[in-house]
């Protein structure tokens, strides 16, 4: 009997304009819909999911209906939206705006190797440095906030510093923390999957994923 894999995508990730370059490389599986690719990258990246984000994808914009603010018209529910249905060809790009905090998304290639082996939902396996605090308005004070870190003369420095009650480092990164992250949400998804599979079962409902989504050997 032939077994089905799902695709995973590799995806590559860049906070734009920042003053020291900050980006994670990540796979995740090609059925994961846009609004669950969301709360990956805020792992990914370090973020609090504090703030609104959208994305915008062949000039076409997609947020979360569920959030308390209420999304601009024109806005696709991004709960609705596979990455397999939005994804085109690797080497397409796309935005995530995250708050102030713009990010530049590449689609590198389909990782077919990855779908074989299996495993969590998303894995990421390198980046880059540490997002910015979050409460900071965006590149611009962030620059100054680093600044400031490595200069006991800079004006304002207590003011920047602080807006933050931690010790921050900013070329930290710590990729088996964020991946310990990725697995325990994979875990709760599995789970999830588990019990809507039973209920279309119970029901005698069938849902079929795209094929081109996945790999059969």
């Amino acid at each position: 009997m032939q077994k089905e894999h799902l695709n995973y995508y590799r995806f590559k990730i860049r906070l734009s304009e920042a003053p020291l370059p900050i980006w994670r490389r990540l796979i995740v599986r090609c059925d994961v819909p846009l609004g669950l690719f969301h709360e990956m990258l805020q792992i990914v990246m370090g973020w609090d999911e504090s703030l609104e984000y959208r994305f915008v994808i062949a000039g076409s914009r997609y947020t979360d209906y569920d959030q308390d603010w209420k999304p601009s018209k024109g806005d696709r529910d991004a709960a609705n939206y596979s990455l397999f249905s939005l994804m085109a060809n690797p080497g397409q790009g796309f935005q995530y705006q995250y708050g102030p905090w713009a990010h530049h998304v590449t689609f590198e290639w389909i990782d077919r190797e990855a779908a074989k082996i299996g495993g969590p939902h998303a894995y990421c396996f390198s980046g880059k440095r540490a997002c910015p605090p979050e409460c900071l308005s965006g590149v611009d004070e962030y620059a100054e906030f680093v600044e400031a870190l490595e200069d006991d003369l800079y004006p304002h420095r207590n003011e920047l510093l602080g807006k933050i009650n931690y010790m921050f480092d900013p070329q930290a990164f710590d990729v088996r923390q964020v991946n310990r992250r990725l697995i325990q949400l994979s875990v709760e998804l599995d789970q999830v999957e588990k019990d809507l599979i039973a209920r279309r079962k119970k029901n005698k409902l069938v849902v079929l994923r795209p094929k081109e989504c996945q790999i059969t050997e």
